[in-house]
């Protein structure tokens, strides 16, 4: 767990300042967001920062409460229950005092729940009750009620939409968590910003370590990472800059079939002799074959990414023409009947 009291930020000091659209779009929607008390959901890939984010969104709302943040992806169950709620002496073995939960040590602050993907349902259940009553009771003691209220702010790399689909994750839940969503972009959006982070990394590394002090980032070091966005985005660029300071040498440059070896991808050529041959089946024609090739790419796109910048990327494309492939096939309405139908089923 973690405990702060935050104050004033120094958006030039921050991972998410840049001149990318994509970040300058990020921080107003953070500025918006910390301005209202409303449950927020972070969305994004692992390492683009999004327990900075809800740190920052915290910082900007000037709150004078705390800011605790647990990752619940680490805790069983039982954990769960007792760092959650808190327990009284002799509530289970072990337990020689009373333990205040987090949802008591949030009151008038900020909650960060990181990985909420991973809650059992039986936790899942009991989340949803302590948001709806603002309410719990500790392990052990089920006459004393407790009152919270604090602001919660969840984080998932899952696509939590798709666990509800998949009975995985309550849906009456996700729609109380999802009031506001903030998907936070991958380095590969952010291309024009990684100079900047590079240098800001090293700054950190300098402040903490008084070493390196003359030291300025390479410009072949930007170059090789503004060609090739580490995958593990801001904790991969991260890692570049150390094994470039550390060794004084370029990281190994990754080709496209080294790339895709770490995502568990095959090569294209691979990919078509895996095909059925269009012999084979009841061709229905050359521009119908298309239009249907055209929306089986649409839709498994969409299904790993959020963003369309993200598709364009895979596609090769700009992000505009992009965004109007997705509208002609009309997966912008698409998307909304997916939502309107995961709420009919509740």
């Amino acid at each position: 767990m973690q405990f702060s009291y935050m104050t004033n930020i120094n958006w030039k000091k921050s991972i998410f300042y840049g001149s990318s659209e994509a970040a300058k779009d990020l921080r107003a929607k953070m500025q918006k967001l910390a301005s209202s008390k409303k449950t927020v959901l972070l969305s994004g890939a692992s390492g683009v920062g999004k327990s900075t984010c809800a740190k920052t969104i915290h910082k900007l709302s000037d709150s004078e409460g705390p800011f605790i943040a647990c990752d619940v992806a680490s805790l069983s169950d039982s954990l769960a229950e007792s760092e959650l709620f808190g327990h009284t002496r002799g509530a289970f073995t072990n337990a020689h005092s009373n333990k205040k939960g987090i949802f008591e040590l949030a009151n008038g602050g900020t909650l960060f729940l990181d990985e909420i993907g991973d809650l059992s349902a039986t936790i899942q259940k009991k989340l949803l009750q302590v948001l709806e009553e603002s309410f719990f009771y500790k392990l052990g003691d089920p006459e004393k009620k407790i009152h919270s209220h604090f602001r919660l702010i969840c984080a998932s790399h899952k696509n939590l939409l798709q666990l509800v689909k998949e009975k995985k994750f309550r849906a009456d839940l996700y729609y109380r968590l999802s009031t506001f969503i903030l998907n936070i972009p991958e380095l590969s959006c952010r291309v024009e910003d990684i100079a900047y982070l590079l240098q800001l990394l090293l700054e950190k590394e300098i402040t903490e370590n008084n070493d390196f002090i003359n030291q300025r980032v390479p410009a072949a070091l930007i170059r090789h990472c503004e060609k090739y966005p580490p995958i593990a985005n801001m904790r991969g660029l991260n890692h570049l800059l150390s094994q470039y300071l550390l060794f004084d040498e370029l990281p190994t440059i990754h080709d496209v079939n080294l790339e895709n070896e770490m995502k568990g991808k095959i090569s294209w050529p691979e990919f078509q002799k895996r095909k059925i041959s269009f012999l084979d089946c009841e061709f229905p024609g050359y521009r119908l074959a298309l239009e249907s090739f055209e929306k089986m790419l649409l839709e498994e796109a969409l299904q790993k990414y959020s963003q369309n910048c993200q598709i364009a990327k895979i596609f090769k494309l700009p992000t505009s023409t992009t965004s109007g492939i997705l509208r002609k096939n009309g997966f912008y309405r698409a998307k909304k009947e997916l939502k309107q139908e995961v709420r009919t089923q509740t």
